[in-house]
């Protein structure tokens, strides 16, 4: 479970990843039930500097594995303190 480690890491030093709802939708089913569903951008703040992502996700794996994507790509760039 290394994602886990990477997002423990990452909200520990204050960087954080959400989801931010955008005016798109999209219609999907749960539950053999049709749910009209908004598109979202990615925000990553990082300690009080917020970034929005440019790009849009449906809310599904590929905004998980994104998040995911994300929460590595900082935990693998982290400096070492001393």
């Amino acid at each position: 479970m290394e994602f886990l480690d990477h997002m423990a890491w990452s909200l520990k030093e204050g960087i954080r990843c959400y989801p931010i709802p955008v005016k798109e939708f999209y219609t999907t089913k749960i539950k053999n039930k049709t749910v009209n569903m908004c598109k979202v951008k990615i925000c990553v703040e990082v300690n009080n500097a917020k970034h929005m992502g440019q790009d849009v996700y449906k809310q599904d794996d590929t905004l998980t594995d994104k998040i995911a994507e994300i929460y590595k790509y900082y935990y693998n760039n982290r400096t070492i303190k001393n």
